[in-house]
């Protein structure tokens, strides 16, 4: 077959219902006998070898030159792109910065970048394999359907689902391992879990405003940033973990084991439920839950508040207006007390203590404060050392970990527990 950009090619698929553009171009492009990079450059000769994420930076040229070769409706490939929640989840898209709630899918700058998630189950009853657009929104984090946690990651090699580096011809697969994401494992949902909070979520997504406590209605765009700024603070920082365990102990469980890291858009799916489950909770009857949480971990205006950032009005007027602390010079002397106060009461006057007890940084008088502890004595730290443990195990652990996108805690727990709970590794009636 000799190809041709003009007149309408041979495969035609239809637009499947909620299906991404990306997901749409490589069934285009496999149909045809194509890789969707080769298609890519048919149809944009001189373009870039391999196309970015195409569900944000699809140009309008090329869904025009598409709807033309395929007779699908062009409005319908742009409402498969992020275009359809621009003023919704977004206010606007520069094309330069990150997209709360929207990271790219695959490898950006070197980078990997988990933001296409998929549902084995779905996957697994589709006629036809396709990925959804609604699986690409970061507050997505599981299939309502079937009661389980959405994948952000292959199980096999740990790597992020890029549908544009393969031929979806028998499945939705992995570019690098081939595991079919339709087999994949998944978990069910946790106990706790409130599946209405997801579509609420979804609700606002759709009507474009929502009531948000005491500063009413507000665009569903201004909902989401905040949402995501409270996420934030929930995520990561040294107050996340006391905030964390403020909630938890005011709904009477455990805080969730979350890895350390800073770009939260990251974290996969599980970590991200149950942190947007708390969140949830920080959001209602705003803004008084979220600043009596604040206050009593220590947290302040000059933490939420950063140099001359652009903050909703919601977010940034209920914090400077109760949260808000006088900034004073700490004196030596004062320091000095301060260390015989700490001593009395049998803590360490370190620098991190005399921050937390005066509230404000005695920068001035740093050298007075004793020395922070080296390290934790072996085995009263804040994570389990596999005690006992051989150091390759422990290095497989860790790999694992990596690859799933837990904390080491977190997937040694998740291990034990589904060996405890399989026929032969319970020992209950023993």
């Amino acid at each position: 077959m000799v190809w041709t950009t003009s007149g309408l090619w041979p495969w035609r698929p239809a637009l499947l219902p909620d299906e991404t553009f990306s997901s749409w171009f490589a069934r285009l492009a496999a149909g045809n006998g194509l890789y969707p990079a080769e298609l890519y450059r048919l149809v944009k000769p001189g373009a870039h070898p391999r196309p970015r994420d195409l569900d944000r930076y699809v140009e309008p040229d090329l869904q025009t030159t598409l709807a033309e070769r395929t007779g699908v409706d062009p409005e319908a490939l742009r409402q498969a792109a992020f275009t359809r929640w621009a003023g919704l989840v977004f206010e606007e898209d520069d094309g330069r910065n990150k997209l709360a709630w929207l990271p790219l899918a695959g490898t950006e700058d070197s980078k990997r970048s988990f933001g296409q998630q998929v549902c084995p189950a779905c996957l697994s009853e589709d006629t036809v394999p396709y990925l959804r657009l609604s699986w690409r929104l970061g507050f997505v984090t599981a299939c309502s359907r079937h009661r389980k946690l959405l994948i952000d990651r292959c199980p096999g090699c740990g790597g992020p689902v890029q549908i544009l580096r393969t031929i979806p011809d028998k499945g939705v697969r992995c570019w690098k391992c081939g595991a079919n994401f339709a087999r994949a494992p998944q978990d069910a949902l946790p106990d706790t879990s409130d599946p209405e909070r997801q579509q609420q979520l979804l609700d606002i997504t759709a009507a474009g405003w929502t009531s948000l406590g005491a500063y009413g209605p507000v665009y569903s765009f201004v909902y989401f940033r905040v949402l995501m700024l409270v996420f934030r603070l929930l995520a990561t920082g040294r107050h996340a973990d006391p905030l964390r365990t403020w909630i938890a102990a005011r709904r009477g469980d455990s805080p969730p084991n979350v890895p350390r890291i800073k770009q939260v858009e990251l974290l996969n799916t599980r970590c991200r439920h149950e942190l947007l489950n708390m969140t949830a909770e920080l959001l209602e009857e705003w803004p008084h839950r979220f600043v009596d949480a604040c206050r009593d971990v220590g947290v302040t205006n000059r933490h939420l508040i950063k140099g001359d950032r652009h903050y909703p009005f919601a977010f940034a007027h209920a914090v400077e207006w109760n949260l808000s602390e006088t900034v004073r010079a700490v004196t030596a002397d004062e320091v000095r007390s301060g260390m015989a106060y700490l001593r009395g009461k049998d803590q360490q006057p370190t620098f991190r203590a005399l921050v937390d007890l005066f509230g404000v940084k005695p920068t001035a008088h740093r050298s007075l404060a004793e020395p922070a502890s080296i390290r934790t004595p072996y085995g009263q730290g804040r994570y389990w050392k596999l005690d006992g443990v051989s150091s390759d195990i422990r290095i497989a652990a860790r790999e694992a970990a990596i690859r799933s996108g837990e904390s080491v805690a977190a997937w040694v727990e998740k291990a034990l527990r589904s060996a405890l709970e399989s026929p032969h590794g319970n020992t209950t009636g023993a």
